[in-house]
């Protein structure tokens, strides 16, 4: 919108969410909302997918003068996605949205790609601004007082949202990796600090396996596990297998196989059943007692 959200204040953005509720109701096809940021996402194999995409924008166009508002189209953007995406150009108010290969939603750099190389750069080099900025406020060596300041101010930074972005390639993790190493370079030097304090791998299996338990203990959740995984379950069961274990999809692409609702089945099905189902409390304490058992990616 033109004007963005009211800052400040409880009420004004939840009146500003009542106020555009109805601006997808002529879009049939996926559509997210969050605060004024609006988007929507359609698959377009033909010609004819990508005019009934234009139409739908052309519905939001005249929701938006029906309601006297408008669209900044200087902020509004297209991105394709897939090898064989047709590249179809829209327009917005008679003008052409540009095309972009890269944008921020939600505080995660999304590529057309399907890869996240710019994100992890742009996230050591924030992390290693926080860790400068540590280092020259605090002069303590404690691993303990280190570790308490390293989890409040250096691994949000890190871990931001990673279940999504969440690295495989060596290069990327070697580049996270060196931002927590030269946090912990200075606590080295007092006592041996543990391998897992550095490991990224491990710090991300483990944010992956927690939002899957949380996703699988809290299924009447906006975001349930079924939306990721196909949970399949076996009449017979060997001494391997469970009734209760995840189906691994079929996957044609890099992109799909390290994505967030593949890459950890295995891990997953190898965790005990009685362990997937207690609470999150015991799954942490679980969790912390037996990663290192895991395969790393």
């Amino acid at each position: 919108m033109s004007s963005s959200v009211p800052q400040g204040s409880v009420l004004r953005p939840v009146l500003f969410q009542v106020y555009i509720n109805d601006l997808v109701k002529d879009v049939n096809c996926k559509c997210y909302l969050y605060a004024d940021d609006t988007k929507i996402a359609m698959a377009t194999p033909t010609v004819h997918e990508c005019e009934e995409l234009q139409r739908y924008i052309l519905n939001m166009e005249q929701w938006a003068q029906d309601s006297l508002m408008t669209f900044n189209t200087k902020k509004c953007s297209v991105m394709h996605f897939g090898k064989r995406n047709l590249k179809y150009s829209y327009t917005l108010y008679g003008e052409e949205l540009k095309k972009s290969h890269t944008e921020k939603d939600l505080g995660v750099l999304m590529s057309d790609s399907g890869k996240f190389n710019e994100h992890v750069s742009t996230t050591a080099a924030k992390a290693n601004k926080m860790v400068g900025l540590v280092r020259r406020s605090f002069k303590t060596k404690s691993p303990e007082v280190m570790k308490t300041i390293y989890n409040a101010y250096v691994r949000p930074v890190i871990e931001y949202a990673s279940p999504v972005w969440n690295p495989v390639y060596k290069n990327q993790i070697k580049t996270l990796e060196s931002v927590q190493r030269r946090f912990w370079k200075r606590a080295r030097n007092e006592v041996r600090v543990p391998e897992s304090e550095c490991s990224h791998e491990l710090n991300m299996l483990k944010t992956d396996l927690i939002l899957m338990h949380q996703l699988y203990v809290n299924p009447a959740s906006s975001l349930s596990f079924s939306t990721f995984f196909n949970e399949a379950r076996h009449d017979k069961t060997t001494r391997q297998t469970d009734a209760h274990q995840i189906s691994m999809p079929g996957t044609t692409s890099n992109v799909r196989k390290h994505s967030f609702a593949t890459r950890q089945i295995k891990v997953w099905n190898s965790i005990p059943y009685l362990v997937r189902k207690t609470d999150k409390k015991n799954f942490k304490k679980w969790l912390d007692e037996n990663l290192n058992i895991f395969p790393l990616m």
